[in-house]
């Protein structure tokens, strides 16, 4: 990876990292799209996608509480597919690449978290120095506080730790794995398994309930049992929730 990859790798964590940036906070920041730009970037954005899709399936069920957040799935997202994407360009196949980004992604989302936390208490002292400023009747000068200040602390924070990462990630990755014994590798295989298996039940541990439960199984029976492709049950699933929703608030009204 090239240095020039790198920081724009982290760039796009930068801007993904906060709500001050629309577009990419509530997009680019699923691991699907952040893997798939990161992709991209690196020139190869269809196994970006690909890795970043498997990564996704980790936080089906995220939910941020507030300004909580159970792990930092941006990171996670884009981090571990440049990490991937390094490790297939090397000569590593596109499976093992993804193993390791998927072994990866849970340690990745809970150190995303610690420099988050970090930003957000020192952050407050510039609210203090936005009080002084209305005090002295500067309100001109409010978005140095509110806007330059913290945007310029996410750069030390996100921007670059996320590049140097980005950097010098993957070939640190690659030469762990190589040096590792093959039954280790197994084993990072069978967890790399077993969490999307968690995303999506932490997922439909929100679906199955009340009258949503039949629903699910219509769903299973057609992605088993029918050729129908998966966009095709998704349509479909968009037209039963807007038919029931209509009927149900039509009754709730009659």
């Amino acid at each position: 990876m090239s240095l020039i990859q790198a920081i724009l790798i982290g760039f796009v964590y930068y801007i993904t990292g906060s709500a001050a940036f629309t577009f990419p906070f509530y997009t680019l920041m699923r691991p699907l799209m952040g893997g798939f730009v990161v992709g991209l970037i690196m020139g190869d954005p269809v196994n970006g996608a690909l890795v970043g899709a498997r990564i996704n399936l980790i936080f089906l069920g995220f939910i941020g509480a507030g300004g909580a957040y159970p792990g930092d799935m941006s990171l996670s997202g884009q981090l571990g597919t440049a990490i991937a994407l390094t490790m297939i360009k090397a000569g590593t196949s596109l499976e093992d690449a993804t193993t390791a980004a998927l072994a990866l992604a849970g340690p990745l989302a809970i150190i995303g978290n610690v420099p988050g936390t970090f930003l957000m208490t020192f952050n407050s002292v510039f609210i203090n120095m936005a009080r002084q400023m209305i005090d002295k009747g500067q309100e001109d000068r409010l978005s140095l506080p509110f806007f330059w200040l913290p945007m310029g602390m996410k750069v030390i924070t996100a921007w670059i730790p996320c590049a140097l990462a980005a950097y010098f990630g993957g070939t640190a990755v690659q030469a762990v794995f190589a040096s590792v014994p093959g039954w280790v590798l197994a084993g990072f295989g069978v967890v790399a398994g077993l969490l999307p298996a968690v995303g999506i039940a932490v997922t439909l541990t929100h679906i199955f309930k009340g009258e949503a439960r039949p629903f699910l199984f219509v769903g299973f029976l057609i992605s088993a049992y029918t050729a129908f492709p998966t966009m095709g049950v998704a349509i479909l699933a968009v037209i039963c929730a807007l038919v029931y929703v209509s009927l149900k608030y039509a009754n709730a009204k009659a």
